[in-house]
């Protein structure tokens, strides 16, 4: 292994400015992750920064393969102004569904 070496990338450690359930997704910056465990407004928790995500969304479809953005309620949207970019759409999502499966990563 490379002395300079430092993770895999897969899981970080992040200070929740919200309470957070496991499962829930966390914007860190301009990155969203997936929290592994609940956690408090100020605890650290590890949060997952890959794989793929059902998610929670706006009304409206889906595409497979479309780049997805997270709202400041923390569900998933097809519009860029004012979100966060999450990754995009593993599969497609009908109108009525109420998640989205999302690639974070």
């Amino acid at each position: 292994m490379a002395k300079n070496y430092v993770s895999n990338g897969m899981t970080m450690n992040v200070l929740l400015a919200a309470d957070a359930a496991a499962g829930d997704p966390v914007v860190i910056g301009k990155q969203v992750v997936v929290a592994a465990v609940d956690g408090a407004v100020g605890e650290e928790v590890t949060a997952n920064t890959s794989g793929v995500w059902s998610l929670p969304k706006v009304t409206g479809a889906i595409e497979q393969g479309a780049e997805v953005y997270i709202t400041t309620d923390g569900e998933i949207t097809t519009t860029a102004i004012d979100n966060t970019s999450a990754g995009y759409a593993y599969e497609a999502a009908e109108a009525s569904d109420s998640t989205v499966n999302v690639n974070i990563g």
